[in-house]
């Protein structure tokens, strides 16, 4: 039971992690649409 639990919640946390990088990523293409050179200054952000 508690580890189902525990299991339960680490998938939760997985999938709430991957829609931010997503939204984030996002975030980043729009920038980048805009201006260019500002993904210089927003990649080391996300490495």
């Amino acid at each position: 039971m508690d580890f189902e639990f525990r299991s339960r919640d680490a998938i939760m946390t997985y999938f709430i992690r991957k829609l931010r990088l997503y939204r984030i990523a996002r975030s980043i293409d729009k920038a980048t649409l805009m201006s260019p050179d500002r993904l210089l200054t927003v990649w080391p952000l996300m490495a």
